[in-house]
């Protein structure tokens, strides 16, 4: 068994060189990591194949985010782990991916991993919010672990199907509700935070994606369940409140 990391990027230079310098530090294990660009039309390319980090690089067109990382999952043996790292993310310590294939060596009944996450300023040196997961709770509670520190068994991942394109932002909150919800895969946690995440992303840029957001975390309820669940949305939102220091 080997984690299997996939990075998606596209016209990602100004921050991409961080991700690739945590994933090249990492130390006391085996791993396999593919990036699969979007056809970037800056450098980012250039700065990929010259960390010299990837064991496989794919660059085409795609479908957005989603359909990309969808791409990098196909890449995945069945008995191994798969993870993402975004290239605007790093991994917080050079031995995240040595601690969780011991966990997942040490757990073999497990299908999945997670830990914990903190957001950071653009130029990594600040902690902003600290995202702490605490054991698996209910997924109506509000509850949800941070979907850049999930780390999956392949075999359970095509269990739970692919990332669906019609989710827009919230498509990862939909893949955990319908793997943990609905399939009801076995999770393990590591509590320590295993990936430096900056500030952002595309579900929170501005107000208009905020209420898209929201529009889509009530449908991945209603594709799952067959009912809109405002109150877990809206529990999801709360438990943020918490995390800002």
């Amino acid at each position: 068994m080997k984690i299997h990391l996939i990075t998606v990027c596209y016209n990602s230079q100004a921050t991409i060189k961080d991700t690739l310098a945590s994933v090249k530090s990492q130390q006391g294990c085996d791993f396999l990591f593919t990036v699969v660009d979007g056809m970037s039309k800056d450098d980012t390319l250039n700065i990929v194949k010259e960390a010299g980090v990837a064991s496989q690089i794919i660059s085409e067109p795609d479908n957005g985010l989603y359909d990309a990382l969808n791409k990098g999952v196909a890449q995945v043996a069945d008995e191994d782990v798969l993870a993402f790292i975004h290239a605007d993310d790093i991994l917080a310590h050079p031995k995240v991916l040595a601690e969780a294939t011991k966990y997942f060596l040490d757990h073999p009944q497990i299908d999945a991993l997670y830990a914990d996450l903190d957001y950071v300023s653009e130029d990594l040196s600040k902690v902003l919010r600290k995202w702490r997961s605490g054991k698996p709770q209910s997924f109506a509670s509000g509850w949800m672990p941070p979907h850049p520190t999930l780390y999956v068994r392949k075999k359970a991942f095509d269990k739970v199907g692919p990332f669906r394109l019609d989710m827009g932002s919230a498509a990862d909150h939909e893949w955990m509700l319908r793997a943990i919800h609905v399939h009801k895969i076995s999770l393990g946690y590591l509590p320590q935070v295993t990936v430096k995440m900056r500030v952002g992303g595309m579900s929170n840029a501005n107000l208009k994606a905020r209420k898209s957001g929201l529009k889509y975390d009530l449908k991945a309820w209603e594709v799952n369940t067959g009912r809109k669940n405002y109150l877990a949305v809206f529990l999801k939102k709360l438990r943020k409140i918490p995390q800002w220091m």
